[in-house]
């Protein structure tokens, strides 16, 4: 009768427990679009054509720079912009981006993990010339179970 006892007292205790909260659905974007949308360019990032603007970029799965990767927070001499942060429970979630030139600092923080990284981010016009950063929105959706950050980096000819 002990050994029963014991064998079953840890399942009572298990089904007795009330179940984890289900994690949050969290997706992090970039958009990199031109001011005014005045016209379309093509938009690398690391090198690689992404596609004309607007590009819509995932946050979560963009493949940074190893090359760049910052060593603080914000790094040295990067302007950084207030991030979006969304409470999921005891757990919150941030997207924090920094510019320093063509390269943009992109920090997370999803369930617990901080991920930090760096990409260099190019736009250019139909004709080849290079634009500069102009200006950045934030954006936050965050409802029960879920949030939607967003950045959108604007760009707009060198003057």
């Amino acid at each position: 009768m002990n050994s029963r006892a014991a064998f079953l007292l840890p399942l009572l205790l298990a089904a007795c427990t009330p179940p984890a909260p289900p994690k949050a659905k969290i997706a992090m974007s970039i958009t990199v679009g031109v001011s005014g949308q005045a016209e379309s360019g093509p938009v690398k990032v690391n090198g690689q054509a992404k596609g004309n603007t607007p590009v819509e970029l995932d946050a979560l799965a963009l493949p940074f720079d190893p090359a760049l990767k910052p060593k603080s927070w914000p790094p040295p001499g990067a302007q950084a912009f207030s991030p979006t942060v969304a409470q999921h429970g005891k757990e919150e979630s941030i997207l924090h981006v920094a510019l320093l030139g063509d390269i943009v600092y992109v920090r997370t923080l999803v369930h617990g993990v901080e991920t930090t990284g760096a990409l260099r981010i190019t736009v250019a016009g139909a004709d080849g010339a290079s634009f500069e950063f102009d200006s950045a929105e934030k954006s936050l959706a965050s409802g029960l179970g879920r949030a939607e950050h967003g950045v959108r980096l604007w760009y707009r000819r060198r003057r």
